[in-house]
C-alpha cells in the first residue's frame, strides 16, 4: 500500500534532494537526503546519505584493521 502525503493527502511521487544539514550545536554539516511530496513540496523525511555512511563505516573498519595489525 502506498501512503499519502500528510499535508495534501495526494499519493505523491517522492522527490529526493541531496543537501547538507547543519548541526546547530557543533556547527558541522552532514550530507543528507530529503524526501519531498511532488505535489505540495512538504518534507516527508530526511535521512543521512547512505553512501556517506558507508564511507564512514569503511574508514572505521580500516582503522580497526590497522590497529589489530600493530598490536600483534
Amino acid at each position: 500500500m502506498i501512503g499519502k502525503c500528510p499535508k495534501c493527502e495526494a499519493t505523491p511521487n517522492i522527490v529526493v534532494e541531496a543537501l547538507r544539514a547543519r548541526d546547530e550545536s557543533s556547527q558541522r554539516t552532514l550530507p543528507v537526503l530529503q524526501f519531498l511530496c511532488d505535489q505540495c513540496q512538504t518534507i516527508l523525511s530526511i535521512a543521512l546519505d547512505p553512501e556517506w555512511q558507508a564511507q564512514v563505516v569503511a574508514g572505521q573498519l580500516r582503522a580497526v584493521d590497522q590497529g589489530s595489525e600493530t598490536s600483534h
